[in-house]
């Protein structure tokens, strides 16, 4: 019979807010070692509990800890480790495949760890030092977007190769060695490097289905043109809507649209939700077509067909260079007006 090894669910939120599945939130991962990798567990004492050689006080296992057997399965998993490193990367490079840094940047929604980030100011006070010392004379010139995204790939692949080069190296009794201790708390268990190494080996592919999500989304929202986006509802019968549709008002940052509107779909909106009224529609609607202009995926619904007479539309072509209305059928393609 196989053995379970561990079953372990860990769940992060990975900024700007949007990961992998139908939409924004956590990231789940469920790990069973026996479905990932189809292998017996090692006896007890090596994988499954802490080894004898690290209760003793020694720093690492030795040779005659382990039996010919398991070092042969240590070598079996970290095979198909490096299988499915190489897998993910893979699929981490097809899902990056014709982006360039105005795509890398769009649709995401700063968060606080993103603000944190940008506050980071470690560099620049270094670099005000060196100035002050005499051994800079002056800041380095600003790069352009392109060139800095260009280089955040090129030290993606470097670690990529380095990590990949660490795991091609690790002995069994390396991979044997306790890595992280168990964490009840989030009912994680203790790993060894092997284990540790094995979850993380598929981490890229996980990420790659993100990318995808969000250029398909980046793609949807015509953000690229900063297209403002209507929803005319019609009659409000959200079964009228497209998949397409459907998933936008999902994924949208923010959707903004008369209490009628947000009743009718609010069920399916998952990010911030403005009721547009008489005395603030046109503070909305100019507030969506500045949003959408940075990038963020923002809806504006009304109700009927979204035609010349809809207020709230007029005010869209008033305020954005170019408005797409999508209309509650499943058959009538997207109008674009463009002011």
């Amino acid at each position: 019979m196989m053995t379970v090894m561990a079953t372990a669910v860990r769940a992060h939120r990975d900024p700007p807010g949007k990961c992998s599945g139908a939409g924004p939130g956590p990231f789940i991962a469920l790990v069973r070692t026996e479905e990932l990798y189809g292998r017996p567990a090692l006896r007890p004492g090596i994988i499954a509990r802490e080894p004898a050689a690290r209760r003793e006080g020694q720093t690492r296992l030795t040779p005659e800890e382990l039996t010919p057997e398991e070092r042969e399965s240590i070598l079996q998993r970290r095979g198909a480790a490096l299988e499915r490193l190489d897998e993910g990367h893979r699929v981490l490079l097809k899902s990056l495949e014709g982006i360039d840094a105005e795509e890398a940047f769009l649709g995401q929604r700063w968060s606080v760890r993103d603000v944190l980030l940008h506050l980071d100011s470690e560099r620049y006070v270094d670099a005000l030092e060196k100035i002050a010392r005499g051994e800079m004379e002056m800041l380095p010139p600003f790069s352009s977007r392109e060139a800095h995204f260009r280089r955040e790939l090129e030290q993606q692949e470097a670690t990529h190769r380095r990590f990949r080069a660490l795991l091609t190296g690790l002995t069994p009794e390396q991979l044997a060695r306790p890595a992280t201790p168990p964490n009840p708390e989030n009912a994680y268990p203790g790993l060894t490097l092997l284990e540790l190494l094995e979850r993380s080996a598929g981490h890229e592919a996980g990420h790659a289905r993100q990318i995808e999500l969000t250029r398909r989304f980046v793609a949807d929202f015509r953000s690229r043109d900063r297209a403002l986006n209507v929803v005319a509802l019609g009659d409000g019968d959200p079964s009228r809507l497209s998949p397409q549709v459907k998933d936008m008002l999902n994924m949208a940052d923010c959707v903004a649209g008369s209490p009628e509107a947000l009743a009718a779909v609010g069920h399916i909106v998952r990010g911030v939700q403005l009721a547009v009224r008489p005395g603030n529609r046109e503070e909305l609607v100019n507030r969506a077509a500045r949003e959408t202009h940075e990038g963020l995926w923002v809806l504006v619904c009304v109700m009927g067909d979204g035609g010349d007479g809809d207020e709230t539309v007029a005010l869209a072509r008033r305020h954005a260079g170019i408005v797409v209305v999508h209309r509650a059928t499943l058959v009538d393609a997207p109008r674009e007006t463009v002011p």
